[in-house]
């Protein structure tokens, strides 16, 4: 089999579904990374994500999650629109948030490339993934040459970060790209600047106790009133870092498999206001922010309250 020939045809394929970029890496043990991982961990970088330091090493050396495993072929889908709320919103969401799942998307574009690799070429294993599983996205983007990390954190390509990345492992080989170790960020450090809560004081990292996307979205508790004076009207994540990023500001629109949801985008603030326990499932069922549940949705709107009432109170 011309291995360089199965590369070249499974990359025209991921780019006729509509991936933004498509790399491939030989599955081995990523020594470095997972170290590197391993000090954030036991920082407690994690905060309550359990699920994070759990078998981490699997999430470097995919042999420990099946051991026939040959390559990583590593899918980024870019979401960049020019799609924006209303001024009046009142709560801001998280660019992520006001397009379709893409949990559920760009799954079914992962699904799609895999059955073409297995009717093209009959491999015994084939192993999607999208988030779902312990699997580092991003240290096999940089692996497979198509960014590396940013000083926020995530990776940057030279097409910038609004990238969602879908992972598929396999028994095929196929020649691996060479690895993208440039550092794109340079001596750069808008985002760790912009940060509003220091949650990048360690560049190339993020605290999530610091971090306001994981207090509106993954925190089940109460959100520290350290969080709150930070939050403006963030409601839902945060994009502060991506936002001041000099190579997204460049980067251009270039989202196929997501088109933004406009039941979200003409959402006033008494709109947010009003949603009740009985139709926030028809409200958000197709954004990420179904997953929030009712309770914390009514948290972080109160929260935002919290901040404007406590903002107006100050002096002039």
């Amino acid at each position: 089999m011309d291995t360089a020939a199965v590369k070249e045809e499974i990359h025209l394929e991921a780019m006729h579904l509509g991936f933004s970029k498509c790399g491939f890496a030989s599955s081995r043990f990523l020594a470095e990374d997972f170290s590197r991982y391993e000090t954030l961990i036991a920082e407690n970088y994690h905060a309550e994500m359990l699920y994070l330091g759990k078998e981490p090493q699997k999430r470097f050396y995919p042999s420990l999650i099946h051991p026939v495993i040959r390559t990583v072929i590593v899918l980024m889908a870019g979401y960049k629109t020019q799609a924006q709320q209303r001024k009046d919103a009142g709560y801001i969401i998280s660019k992520y948030a006001l397009i379709p799942d893409y949990h559920i998307i760009m799954m079914d574009q992962v699904k799609k490339l895999s059955s073409f690799i297995d009717g093209k070429y009959h491999p015994k294993i084939l192993l999607n993934f999208v988030d779902t599983g312990p699997i580092s996205e991003k240290a096999w983007a940089r692996q497979a040459g198509l960014g590396n990390f940013g000083k926020n954190s995530l990776i940057i390509t030279p097409e910038g970060s609004y990238f969602f990345i879908g992972i598929i492992l396999t028994d095929l080989f196929v020649d691996p790209d060479e690895p993208f170790y440039e550092d794109l960020c340079h001596d750069c450090d808008l985002c760790v600047k912009a940060c509003p809560t220091q949650a990048l004081h360690k560049p190339y990292a993020v605290d999530a106790r610091l971090c306001i996307s994981y207090h509106t979205i993954e925190n089940k508790k109460d959100i520290p009133a350290s969080i709150v004076e930070k939050m403006g009207t963030k409601m839902y994540g945060c994009d502060v870092c991506q936002e001041v990023c000099p190579l997204n500001r460049r980067q251009a629109v270039n989202s196929v498999f997501f088109s933004p949801l406009s039941s979200l985008l003409d959402m006033r603030a008494k709109d947010f206001e009003a949603v009740g326990p009985t139709d926030f499932k028809q409200r958000f069922h197709e954004s990420s922010m179904l997953r929030l549940g009712y309770r914390r949705y009514k948290r972080n709107i109160e929260a935002v309250k919290k901040m404007a009432a406590s903002e107006r109170k100050r002096p002039s």
